[in-house]
């Protein structure tokens, strides 16, 4: 039991990824904080951790807007006692409004990057405070995790996804750049960047697009998010964990 008497706050947790990864530390001891935008996917992860016996709650939050952000971890604070590990899983691609950045809804763009990119820094920026005060309380360094997930995209961009990758760049940026302030403190700060995830409502064969030829899981993300959170990873900070079967390796059979 890893994380026992620890507390993970997982944003998108009623999402597929988040899902996945909530389940992942629940079933390693940890509490989970669930957050989420949506009421009835955020209880249905409640639910399936409870059942599983472990210990969770949802909040519902509105990652896009800093105010919610703060009342919300200011919330899981008073409910669990404290926040040892912040994963940032809310994000989506604008799959279903793709477009080149030259025909793109400004709203599209606001919300996207809202969703990606402020909805992880605001919960970074509150997790920093609440460490760095934690830390300088006890005059010593204590244990705690930021794990971001980013996306392949912010490695090596897409057309029409040009203001999803911007999001997921920025997020690879900010674990690099977070990492360098929050090391003093015992803090490691890191990313996983999938590749083309199965869910179950793809309609695409994704396997011919990675060197493995295999399907992505949800599982498979949550394992490297599990292993950066665990003590096996506490020396690795700064770095972006690409689980992506080798796609960003680039074309196949070019030689």
């Amino acid at each position: 039991m890893e994380f026992s008497n620890k507390t993970a706050l997982i944003t998108g947790a009623g999402g597929h990824i988040g899902r996945h990864i909530a389940l992942n530390l629940a079933k390693s001891g940890a509490s989970v904080a669930v957050v989420d935008f949506a009421v009835e996917p955020a209880n249905e992860t409640v639910q399936l951790i409870t059942e599983a016996g472990g210990n969770a709650k949802a909040y519902i939050c509105d990652v896009r807007k800093y105010e919610n952000v703060h009342a919300c971890f200011e919330a899981v604070k008073a409910d669990f006692g404290s926040v040892d590990i912040l994963v940032t899983a809310a994000g989506g691609s604008t799959r279903g409004d793709s477009a080149t950045l030259a025909n793109q809804k400004p709203e599209v763009i606001e919300n996207n990057i809202g969703v990606n990119l402020y909805g992880a820094l605001w919960f970074a920026k509150e997790a920093a405070a609440d460490f760095t005060r934690r830390a300088e309380e006890c005059g010593s360094k204590i244990e705690g995790r930021v794990i971001f997930v980013a996306s392949i995209l912010g490695i090596q961009g897409n057309a029409k996804f040009v203001e999803y990758s911007v999001g997921k760049a920025g997020i690879i940026a900010m674990s690099k750049s977070l990492a360098k302030e929050l090391g003093q403190y015992g803090i490691t700060v890191n990313c996983v960047s999938p590749g083309l995830v199965n869910r179950p409502d793809n309609d695409w064969d994704v396997r011919p697009t990675n060197y493995l030829g295999e399907y992505c899981k949800a599982d498979d993300i949550a394992d490297a998010v599990e292993f950066l959170a665990s003590s096996k990873g506490k020396f690795i900070t700064g770095h972006n964990l690409v689980v992506d079967g080798g796609r960003c390796l680039g074309l196949k059979g070019v030689k």
